[in-house]
């Protein structure tokens, strides 16, 4: 807590937000399903801008009942939504250089929206707040399982409408920020200086671009799909022939390299449209 003080003493606006995934961890193929956040104004407790998206897995082609029943996602409602790929640049530029705040944001931001964001060649350095963790600063005396955000709300006679849906779960978390936050003021009321911003990360400069190898894998099953890998100076690159969109597989600059101008740095680079890329690269049938 001791190095958040200054940002929660003298924050005045923050992105709040929530996810819905496929399962508990990104390396056992777990997926974003669902983004919800919204952008909050802390002196008027206002909400200033909103975004709710739901998400195509990229790596499965059905939801599990499990996840289902606790969610109330089915496939049917995210088959022919947009991709991962295609939402977090946008869900980057409303996030912005603002903290972020989360209920146990461990899960939410360090194991799922961080690697995300570097799949499409984006760092994010935003300072994060976990209500929870904040819940357990203000409110030691609480049981072990007292801190979930259903059981904090409560507490503040907030009722969560239609739990585990990311923009309405976002929705309660943010009410909780704003007392958890009130009371947190009140007990460390003494002056600050202003926090710090979020560091800004540069743009790679797409011109310096060198491609090294290029190479094909077709997965063993379709849900992995054919794709083609591009490594550069940058970092790698892989094309998704079944999705026809561009992912970073590993990044190497400081800077930040959107994974969709670098896959078209590469093209140009290559003197090749995308639709020759593949039949160039890509192996038949």
């Amino acid at each position: 807590m001791q190095g958040l003080h200054n940002f929660l003493m003298t924050m005045n606006q923050c992105v709040v937000l929530d996810i819905e995934t496929t399962g508990f961890s990104p390396k056992a193929h777990a997926e974003i399903i669902e983004i919800g956040a919204v952008k909050l104004n802390i002196p008027s407790k206002k909400i200033i801008g909103r975004f709710n998206q739901r998400i195509q897995p990229s790596e499965t082609f059905s939801i599990s009942q499990k996840i289902t029943d606790i969610t109330g996602i089915a496939w049917e409602d995210i088959k022919d939504k947009p991709f991962i790929e295609q939402v977090l640049p946008q869900f980057g530029k409303f996030i912005g250089d603002l903290p972020v705040v989360a209920h146990n944001a461990s899960f939410d931001w360090l194991r799922f929206l961080i690697p995300a964001f570097e799949m499409v060649g984006l760092h994010k350095l935003n300072n994060c707040i976990c209500t929870m963790n904040l819940a357990k600063d203000l409110f030691p005396e609480r049981e072990r399982g007292e801190y979930n955000l259903e059981s904090l709300c409560q507490m503040y006679g907030y009722e969560i409408q239609n739990h585990h849906n990311a923009y309405s779960d976002t929705l309660a978390t943010a009410s909780l920020f704003l007392k958890l936050l009130e009371k947190y003021r009140q007990v460390n009321g003494r002056s600050v200086e202003a926090a710090p911003v979020c560091k800004k990360v540069g743009m790679v400069d797409f011109q310096g671009l060198a491609v090294r190898r290029i190479s094909d894998y077709k997965g063993a099953s379709k849900r992995h799909g054919h794709k083609i890998y591009v490594t550069t100076n940058l970092g790698r690159i892989a094309y998704s022939v079944r999705r026809k969109l561009w992912t970073c597989v590993d990044l190497w600059a400081d800077e930040d390299a959107p994974v969709r101008e670098w896959g078209e740095a590469v093209l140009k680079l290559c003197q090749l449209s995308t639709e020759e890329f593949v039949k160039k690269y890509a192996e038949s049938g």
